[in-house]
């Protein structure tokens, strides 16, 4: 699975679904932008404001769930319907799951982009896309894995 179900988690989802869709929208690309330039450093989210939440604590609380999805946004090769019900199973709305299912794509085709300019670059290698998934049947009722592997020759 690419998120781990916690308490903080859940209780960030449901403070995330009391913002207003361009809100949520808005927030998202400015984390984005803050992950792009330091992936590690959570101090300068604290920076960005919202005023549909009082709470200090519960802004935070939004933005590290937030941040959190970019993260594992940034880790895992998923199918847009299998994130699209994970999103809902969690308990986001059709719009804001929208929402992040296309900022979802727009990461992964950046990655791709990169991908394929590092491999433009330099002629000489060659690039060999393995995916794997590990599928699960339904009596087993386990998760199903995304794995990837790329190789460089």
């Amino acid at each position: 699975m690419w998120y781990q179900r916690k308490k903080k988690f859940l209780e960030g989802i449901q403070k995330c679904l009391t913002l207003q869709d361009q809100k949520f929208e808005q927030i998202i690309n400015e984390i984005y932008e803050v992950y792009k330039t330091n992936e590690d450093n959570l101090s300068t989210l604290t920076d960005i404001e919202i005023e549909e939440i009082s709470s200090t604590e519960d802004r935070i609380l939004v933005l590290k769930t937030i941040f959190y999805i970019i993260q594992r946004f940034k880790l895992f090769i998923l199918s847009p319907l299998k994130l699209q019900s994970d999103l809902n199973e969690l308990g986001f709305t059709p719009e804001k799951s929208q929402i992040l299912l296309k900022f979802y794509s727009e990461v992964s085709r950046e990655i791709i982009k990169d991908l394929d300019m590092s491999v433009s670059t330099t002629a000489e290698e060659e690039v060999l896309y393995e995916i794997k998934t590990t599928l699960s049947d339904a009596a087993s009722q386990k998760c199903k894995i995304p794995k990837a592997k790329i190789t460089l020759k």
